[in-house]
């Protein structure tokens, strides 16, 4: 990592570890965080460059890897049996089929086998499932195994593991931990990561307090999940966006998907240059990922504008250069 980001992040975990800081340090560290987005952006797309460069190779592993396409291999699993009071080697040993398996799936659900096979390893073995060196696919399955198999008395044990795999911010969750895990849920954020769990920022909107409003605009800007975030922050007592909307809008219109998704709220807080990708995607098929979802809702929502796909976008070319945006009505209004 470069050395200036690093001491930059240093900084911010310094002071950023309670929600007792002064008001000139919190304006201080705002101003290190705008300092990070430029230089957190450019690693974003450098990572983009190597993700799609690396992602054709993978596709083309995977295709020769005999992926199942329907999902679990019932055959495959009912063979992997768990002896009766087996060692830790034996459950490590269980642990590792279970993934290889897993590994040849396309599809997964909390209701395949997994859950249950994982789960059966009981409680005494819950550390060998958190620091199991899982693939992708038995990631899925662990966390639903582990909420199965956790106690009140492994409540240490989780926010041990915590940072270093996020995903059990669920088990948090599931079990009102969010208080004893505020250092990690804060600290966490405070790095300017570019990806957290939705579910973690729903364990720090759920403690509802001041002190981190800054650092959830700062993730809403420049987090990979804007919309998602946006919806888990947005009611959040006294909390003003508008600011973090506008950077948020500005940052997502740059990748495909982040502009698609965000669109719609960029639309509903009067920045009008969201039309065009709505536009865009009047005649797009319900399951294109690539397109805005209920683009026509969101024109009827926000114009007088009615009729067929054709009429709107008439309507939106002969007045795009002419709309302003009526707060108190919500909607577009054309000026000319």
């Amino acid at each position: 990592m470069n050395i200036r980001i690093f001491f930059l992040i240093f900084i911010i975990s310094f002071f950023s570890t309670s929600c007792s800081q002064d008001e000139a340090t919190q304006k201080e560290l705002v101003e290190i965080k705008q300092l990070l987005i430029e230089i957190n952006q450019k690693l974003g797309d450098d990572q983009q460059k190597t993700t799609t460069t690396n992602t054709g190779a993978i596709d083309n592993y995977q295709a020769n890897f005999g992926f199942r396409e329907k999902g679990a291999d019932i055959d495959e699993l009912n063979k992997i049996i768990l002896p009766e009071n087996p060692s830790q080697k034996q459950v490590k040993d269980y642990i590792r089929k279970i993934g290889v398996v897993s590994a040849k799936q396309r599809s997964y659900s909390e209701r395949d086998p997994q859950v249950y096979l994982l789960s059966q390893i009981g409680n005494e073995n819950l550390e060998l499932l958190l620091k199991a060196n899982l693939n992708h696919q038995s990631k899925f399955y662990a966390i639903p195994a582990i909420t199965d198999l956790v106690e009140a008395k492994d409540k240490d044990l989780i926010l041990k593991y915590l940072p270093f795999n996020k995903d059990l911010v669920k088990v948090v969750i599931q079990n009102n931990w969010e208080k004893d895990a505020k250092l990690i849920l804060y600290n966490e954020l405070r790095e300017v990561p570019h990806y957290l769990p939705t579910e973690w920022i729903r364990a720090i909107t759920n403690l509802e307090e001041s002190c981190i409003y800054d650092d959830l605009k700062q993730y809403l800007i420049l987090g990979s999940n804007k919309s998602w975030t946006y919806e888990t922050i947005k009611m959040l007592p006294d909390i003003e966006l508008e600011d973090a909307i506008f950077e948020a809008w500005q940052n997502a219109k740059r990748e495909k998907w982040s502009r698609t998704s965000f669109a719609p709220i960029a639309l509903a807080h009067g920045h009008s240059d969201a039309f065009p990708i709505i536009i865009e995607s009047l005649d797009s098929a319900p399951n294109d990922h690539d397109a805005v979802r209920h683009p026509r809702k969101h024109i009827l929502q926000y114009t007088y504008a009615r009729g067929s796909n054709d009429d709107l976008r008439n309507w939106y070319s002969e007045n795009k250069d002419n709309l302003e945006f009526d707060k108190e009505k919500g909607k577009y209004i054309s000026t000319k």
